[in-house]
């Protein structure tokens, strides 16, 4: 048997994953809409870490929104008013203004 070493964020994110099928289906049925901040981390900066930092510490009063949907969504956290989603099929994190209700079409 092989040992294969993952980081913890890479353990939380499949993990997630899979209680996400367990709870709701085929995960790329999954589709979040809501209004999306025009800031995504992708490439080598698509880490956990640099998205809750960058959550944490961009002016999002800055940045542009638009109402998106997006399919194969996970949640991670929300952190200041700003949803943090991973994008595991194209594997990017992006974010949601979660500050106040939004409705969702």
């Amino acid at each position: 048997m092989a040992i294969v070493r993952m980081k913890l964020s890479e353990i939380r994110r499949v993990v997630k994953k899979i209680v996400n099928e367990e709870m709701n289906g085929d995960p790329s049925n999954q589709t979040k809409s809501g209004l999306f901040f025009d800031y995504i981390l992708q490439g080598s900066d698509a880490t956990e870490e640099n998205a809750r930092n960058a959550a944490m510490g961009l002016d999002w009063g800055a940045v542009d929104t638009e109402m998106e949907s997006y399919p194969n969504l996970d949640y991670i956290d929300t952190m200041n008013g700003v949803g943090i989603y991973y994008n595991w099929k194209a594997d990017y994190y992006c974010f949601t203004d979660e500050s106040q209700d939004q409705a969702e079409y």
